[in-house]
């Protein structure tokens, strides 16, 4: 019937079999009636998790730890949970405590390998999937749902999938909340009120900025409240209480950030990077990695005029607004509270995204519109994963680039040095290697055999040749440091290592008369090599 009162258009310029969409109604039609739905249902999140944690699993083993990641392992190792705290406190790390209490766990009891490490985070993304199912499904069916659930996983979220770091485990716990807030529209009982604040509690106390999920259900309450003209008190403490909680556990948190990086470098530039400009590129790296499936799921529900807008209904409308626009919230919060900013802060979004495709292919009238774009996500979804286990047994591993500092992520399957093999190659004569850029000195520190000869300088000297670091200790290297004079005495030859972040200071000895005896560069990494002579001049001694 609905269907009916949907305008005609003229459908000439399409291909004959998607111009009637015969082919995709006899396929719906056939599964509909030949396989149970609780049995299509299993079918569907089968599939989905045996293609999620294959391809999770081979994207974990050839990607390394980064600088990070490496943080969480490090906090991690500490004896008893009361000194990990106390070095985030003291500027090791920035994070709620649930977050190094789960990672804690996860060290004792799987170890500290690349996949085992992130198992937390790998299962809270799949646990995401499966609630973005289940609430899509109890609304506009199985394919839709199916939609929902995939989604995620072709998107720039997925990279926080395998990486031991707060973002993941937010998505699952978002998911969580999102579940239990649909069981109690369904219960209306006070079990599924009181999991809704605890799963939102849990999420505040992983990561700082996970606050901003009060706002996608803030505003489905304040849309029911308008509604309904009544206020219901116990739905907003349920979201009122778990942030106020939460937040008397940031304050030493943000206390310590601001003591430590008032005058840095680092904080100066995150303020900066707060610009409402920034969020377009932050849905550009979400949508980038699917763009194809978007359009797709977009230009065949508009031509087709689809879905109504009405078909969402206005609490679910509001909280797809809501999680779409937490960007901006994003922004807003970090202005306030002076907080830094990084846009995979409010990978949250992706759920919102998730709802929108997954209802509006599930809401639509015609039978074939779903079978065709649930077949054209289940396709992309598995391309990916052949793709990964393909290079991984191959030895390529994927290209893979960190969001937030457009950093290449080594993923060379077994050789944690593969992008670093300009450094490998060529530093055979025993001279020390200055790393100016911290996130390529901290990996280095990590991985590299030979890391006696590795110094690095202090995240605030980027602009200016300060105290350098050498790599004697994993954790703290502050202790080590010494000023660059001294350096520069002791090592009148060494190399310069690094990518973009490292030229500043490659000019500026440069600028107080040192020479540059060699300079290799390789064209797929971005990495360069420098072989640098000091010489005896004032500039360097009067630091």
């Amino acid at each position: 019937m609905a269907s009916t009162l949907l305008p005609q258009r003229s459908n000439s310029g399409l291909p004959p079999f998607i111009r009637s969409g015969s082919f995709f109604e006899d396929l719906g039609r056939s599964l509909d009636s030949r396989v149970p739905r609780v049995g299509l249902a299993a079918l569907l999140v089968a599939l989905f998790s045996v293609l999620y944690f294959t391809k999770t699993y081979f994207a974990a083993a050839e990607k390394t730890f980064w600088y990070d990641e490496l943080s969480t392992l490090y906090i991690s190792r500490f004896p008893t949970f009361q000194t990990a705290w106390a070095a985030v406190l003291r500027g090791a790390d920035y994070n709620p405590p649930l977050f190094y209490i789960i990672h804690r766990a996860a060290r004792s009891m799987f170890g500290e390998g690349l996949v085992a490490f992130r198992l937390p985070e790998i299962l809270s993304f799949w646990v995401l999937g499966l609630c973005l199912f289940r609430f899509v499904n109890r609304r506009a069916g199985l394919l839709g749902g199916w939609i929902a659930m995939a989604i995620p996983a072709l998107t720039g979220a997925y990279f926080y999938a395998f990486e031991a770091r707060p973002h993941g485990l937010v998505l699952g716990f978002c998911g969580l909340a999102l579940l239990c807030w649909d069981m109690l529209e369904e219960k209306q009982t006070r079990f599924w009120l009181i999991a809704f604040s605890v799963c939102l509690e849990a999420a505040f106390f992983i990561h700082c900025f996970a606050l901003l999920l009060t706002v996608p259900f803030g505003l489905v309450e304040l849309s029911r409240t308008i509604e309904r003209k009544r206020i219901a008190w116990n739905r907003w403490l349920a979201i009122a209480v778990p942030a106020i909680v939460a937040v008397s556990i940031f304050v030493p948190l943000f206390w310590s950030y601001t003591h430590r990086f008032r005058h840095s470098v680092e904080r100066i530039h995150s303020f900066k990077a707060s610009a409402l400009y920034r969020i377009p590129a932050f849905y550009k790296e979400l949508l980038e990695p699917c763009i194809l499936v978007v359009v797709l799921l977009l230009v065949v529900l508009v031509m087709r005029r689809a879905v109504s807008v009405k078909n969402f209904g206005k609490s679910i409308s509001a909280l797809i607004v809501g999680f779409i626009v937490l960007p901006l919230g994003g922004v807003v919060l970090a202005r306030i509270v002076s907080a830094p900013l990084f846009l995979r802060y409010f990978v949250s979004a992706v759920v919102g995204i998730a709802l929108l495709f997954g209802l509006g292919v599930g809401f639509s009238s015609q039978r074939w519109v779903r079978v065709l774009l649930a077949g054209a996500v289940a396709c992309a979804l598995g391309v990916s994963c052949v793709n990964t286990v393909r290079f991984y047994y191959r030895g390529w591993g994927d290209e893979l680039i960190e969001p937030s500092t457009k950093l290449l992520m080594n993923t060379v399957p077994g050789n944690p040095l593969g992008i670093h093999q300009l450094l490998t190659s060529h530093s055979k004569e025993g001279i020390p290697v200055m790393v100016p850029f911290f996130l390529d000195f901290t990996y280095l520190q990590f991985y590299w055999p030979d890391n006696g000869r590795l110094y690095g300088l202090k995240p605030s000297s980027l602009d200016e040749v300060g105290a350098v670091y050498h790599s004697s200790r994993p954790l703290g290297p502050a202790d080590q440091k010494v000023k660059f004079a001294e350096f520069a005495a002791a090592h009148p030859v060494y190399f310069v290592y690094g990518q973009t972040y490292a030229y500043p200071f490659l000019s500026q000895v440069a600028s107080r008369g040192a020479i540059l005896e060699s300079f290799v560069y390789d064209e797929t990494t971005d990495y360069f090599l420098a072989k640098v002579r000091m010489r005896p001049f004032r500039s360097i001694a009067s630091q």
